[in-house]
């Protein structure tokens, strides 16, 4: 009878291969599908901004460091507005601003 005992190694070295081959696929799902899943977050982020928007209003003020930075309505339009092909980190961190502030 053969011996097909499975090593704590081989488990090992099959779980990087798996590490390695989904990190390829999101990587490549991220480098052709970044303008739409960028976008995608932007609507979710939207939404946020308009549920927040219900309770403070469009003229709610969002502070930075103690400072006032912009306003909700601001925020806002440019989500609503903005092409896809504009998103993109600086913008969406903005974005990110008004919807968890």
């Amino acid at each position: 009878m053969s011996d097909n005992k499975v090593s704590g190694y081989d488990n090992t070295l099959a779980w990087i291969g798996l590490v390695i081959i989904f990190g390829l696929l999101l990587w490549l799902l991220w480098y052709v599908q970044s303008q739409n899943i960028r976008s995608a977050v932007r609507w979710v982020r939207y939404a946020e901004m308009t549920v927040t928007h219900l309770f403070v209003g469009d003229d709610y003020v969002i502070h930075v460091n103690g400072k006032p930075f912009i306003e909700l309505g601001e925020i806002r339009n440019f989500a609503r507005n903005a092409d896809k092909s504009e998103l993109n980190t600086k913008t969406m961190d903005l974005i990110a601003l008004g919807a968890l502030n």
